[in-house]
C-alpha cells in the first residue's frame, strides 16, 4: 500500500499540466517527482480521480501515505534486521511540502487554513 499510495500521489503531479487540466501552481517540475507516470492509476481509477479532485483529498493520501510509513519503519512488514525506511516515503514527504506550497498560495489569495479541506485543488479530475 506504500508504493500505490506514492504513484497516486505523483501520478497526479505528472498530469496536473496536461492540456485543458485546470490547473493551479505550484506545480511540481517533473525531475523532483520521485516516481514515473504509472500507468496502473489510470485516468478512470476511482482512487486516481478521488486523490485528484481535491486539495483535501489529496492531503489525506499524504497522511495514510506518511502513517504507512510509519508502521514500516517501526518492524511491521520489515525484513528482520533491516533498519533502513521504505524509499518510497520520499514521494510522501515529497507531497507534504508540495501542499504546504500549496497552501501559502492559497492563502495569499486570502483563503484561510480553515476553509482548505475542501478546496478544489485544479488538478483536472473536478
Amino acid at each position: 500500500m506504500i508504493v500505490e499510495t506514492a504513484q497516486l500521489l505523483c501520478n497526479v503531479h505528472h498530469r496536473s499540466r496536461e492540456k485543458d487540466a485546470p490547473c493551479d501552481p505550484p506545480y511540481t517540475k517533473r525531475d523532483r517527482i520521485p516516481y514515473k507516470e504509472s500507468a496502473a492509476g489510470h485516468r478512470k481509477l476511482g482512487s486516481m480521480i478521488w486523490v485528484a479532485e481535491s486539495l483535501g483529498n489529496y492531503r489525506w493520501a499524504v497522511r495514510l501515505g506518511l502513517a504507512l510509513c510509519r508502521e514500516y519503519n517501526r518492524g511491521r512488514g520489515r525484513a528482520k534486521g533491516k533498519r533502513t525506511q521504505h524509499r518510497t516515503q520520499a514521494a510522501a514527504v515529497c507531497g507534504w511540502k508540495w501542499i504546504s506550497c500549496k497552501r501559502e498560495a492559497l492563502e495569499k489569495l486570502g483563503i484561510r487554513r480553515d476553509q482548505l479541506w475542501g478546496v478544489y485543488a485544479g488538478f483536472p479530475y473536478s
